[in-house]
């Protein structure tokens, strides 16, 4: 079991409005403002041969449009290749979607259904980080991760964010599990940041008309200091 503390909380929500990293995420998704999607806790226990087989992330989230996501991977212990560390297929950013892995899956199962051309050329490469280092991937980006060899845990934190205009396409899904289902063509409700402000302001949900409430301020504001990666 893992557990996370009121403090170890709010040092991710630190990380998640940094300025560093929204103006890094704003350059790549190419807005002056971005929006927070989600956060999710990534634990690979020691000794586990789990793996992530190769995927998109923007497989889980085609009913949301454009698909400018860009997940922000934190490392909260070394992440190296024998305990698991993403690796990344260069250029596979640019599409096209692929088929969605299932539980059943494997590194070899997901590779076979990738596209020929795909396979032809298939070069993932391994991205180690650091405990407190970050990487950066789009939502079309082909990417997993093997199994934990050793005898320590490895954790991270991923952070999404969105284009400010992200917006449903179908009221019968929700944006996330558990989450409200958004009316089609309404922007997503989540939180907003320009590039270069400190200050966030946190957008309400969608009123009957689809359009969005006026944005209200958030108590949290982004820290000032630089971050390395």
């Amino acid at each position: 079991m893992v557990t996370v503390t009121a403090n170890g909380a709010m040092q991710i929500v630190k990380v998640k409005i940094d300025p560093v990293i929204v103006r890094l995420v704003c350059r790549l998704i190419g807005a002056p403002s971005v929006r927070l999607f989600r956060d999710q806790l990534f634990v690979k226990a020691p000794r586990s041969g789990t793996t992530v087989p190769w995927h998109q992330d923007y497989s889980d989230w085609t009913h949301t449009t454009p698909p400018c996501h860009v997940t922000c991977w934190v490392a909260l212990d070394d992440a190296s290749d024998a305990n698991g560390c993403l690796s990344y297929v260069p250029g596979s950013h640019r599409g096209p979607l692929l088929p969605k892995i299932t539980p059943r899956d494997d590194m070899a199962s997901a590779f076979a259904r990738l596209p020929a051309p795909l396979r032809a050329t298939f070069a993932p490469q391994s991205v180690p980080v650091p405990a407190g280092g970050c990487v950066l991937h789009h939502c079309l980006t082909v990417h997993g991760s093997p199994g934990n060899d050793t005898a320590t845990v490895r954790r991270a934190v991923a952070i999404t964010y969105i284009h400010p205009d992200t917006r449903s396409l179908t009221s019968a899904r929700a944006p996330l599990p558990g989450v409200t289902p958004v009316p089609a063509g309404a922007r997503l409700a989540a939180c907003s940041a320009r590039r270069g402000s400190n200050a966030w302001t946190r957008w309400g949900g969608p009123t009957t008309s689809g359009t969005t409430r006026a944005p209200r301020p958030l108590s949290a504001r982004a820290r000032s200091g630089s971050s390395t990666s």
